[in-house]
């Protein structure tokens, strides 16, 4: 086994940059493309591209699809729910601009843990 590096290297750096630069220039590509995608199927899209590349990861890992464990509900009801976050946030961007919508998309954990300490 390999010894645990205590740095990143080039390789994990430039990944890191190109993920970050996808991430937040995601809402603005997602607004200009409306006018030709509606955001239903862009939303489908980004949906089938993730799993496709997460069932390769796991084929390419020799990790199991399916295992009996219990966890296919609690699985199929947390992508229900990403599914939906990512629906109503494309379709949201047919009302307002994407600096708008960023500040919301990313502004939630924090609301989620302020409304969890108050009302939990």
């Amino acid at each position: 086994m390999s010894a645990r590096k205590q740095h990143l290297d080039l390789l994990a750096i430039a990944l890191l940059v190109v993920l970050c630069a996808s991430w937040g220039v995601q809402q603005v590509i997602i607004k200009l493309s409306i006018a030709d995608v509606s955001p239903v199927m862009q939303a489908a899209i980004r949906s089938s591209g993730a799993g496709l590349i997460i069932w390769l990861w796991m084929i390419a890992r020799r990790q199991p699809v399916f295992q009996r464990d219990g966890t296919l509900w609690w699985g199929l009801g947390a992508g229900l729910l990403f599914g939906l976050e990512f629906l109503l946030l494309y379709w949201g961007l047919t009302f307002t601009h994407a600096s708008r919508a960023v500040i919301f998309l990313y502004l939630s954990p924090f609301v989620v843990a302020i409304g969890a300490h108050v009302f939990i």
